[in-house]
């Protein structure tokens, strides 16, 4: 099969289909009377959806699988936290940790430096347009906020690393979908609370995820080539 493994079939249509639903109506829940009871339920379920679409892609079956199952699991817990009012550090932090997950799984897989420095630079001017827009609205969570962005950038820089690999663009696209989320988070946590918000941010973040879910499958490597680890 090539570059897909076994795995990639059922994990693509299960990731899709908890994708589009729990979009969909954690967006509507904020827009139709009478369902704004379901926002969390909408919300954990996609969690759970991209948790899923990585056992069926193969996390448990190699390292990096595991390790980014585990970033995963850390941005479970970080929707659960901001999904309730007043948590908002807590689900920063459990966010931040998964991002070093996904971190640690890019960098131990295998960078490419030239692929990373190339994001670096390309980075560089977003990353300092953002920081500035949010900087004077951050108040005391500006250290906190201002970790978070240089974590999940790496995160970033290192995911562009794997471009060429197999998985790798599904690695990269998903990781920059996460980071482009994350300035919609950042704008309803510190600048203005709306629809566009979620409307935009959700399908970024939800299908970053499972992007990320999905590279395990085409990364999947026998346990017995990590034997020496």
């Amino acid at each position: 099969m090539s570059n897909m493994n076994r795995y990639s079939i059922p994990a693509i249509f299960a990731g899709g289909a908890f994708t589009m639903a729990a979009t969909a109506t954690w967006i509507a829940s904020d827009t139709l009377p009478g369902l704004s009871e379901w926002s969390r339920t909408a919300k954990m379920t996609g969690s759970c959806g991209f948790l899923v679409t990585a056992l069926l892609a193969g996390a448990l079956k190699h390292r990096y699988g595991r390790i980014v199952l585990v970033g995963l699991i850390f941005s479970w817990f970080g929707d659960f936290f901001l999904s309730f009012s007043g948590m908002f550090l807590q689900g920063l932090v459990s966010f931040l940790l998964g991002h070093i997950a996904y971190s640690i799984a890019f960098a131990t897989h295998a960078v490419r430096p030239k692929q990373s420095a190339v994001a670096v630079a390309a980075m560089a001017l977003p990353i300092a347009v953002v920081v500035a827009w949010l900087y004077p609205n951050l108040g005391d969570l500006r250290i906190p906020v201002l970790a978070y962005t240089a974590v999940i950038s790496v995160m970033f820089v290192l995911s562009a690393g794997l471009l060429g690999m197999p998985g790798g663009r599904l690695a990269c696209l998903g990781a920059l979908a996460f980071w482009m989320s994350d300035i919609f988070v950042a704008r309803g946590a510190f600048v203005t609370q709306d629809a566009f918000n979620r409307v935009i941010g959700s399908p970024l973040y939800f299908g970053g995820q499972v992007l990320i879910a999905l590279s395990i499958a085409y990364i999947a490597l026998p346990e017995s080539v990590e034997g020496g680890d």
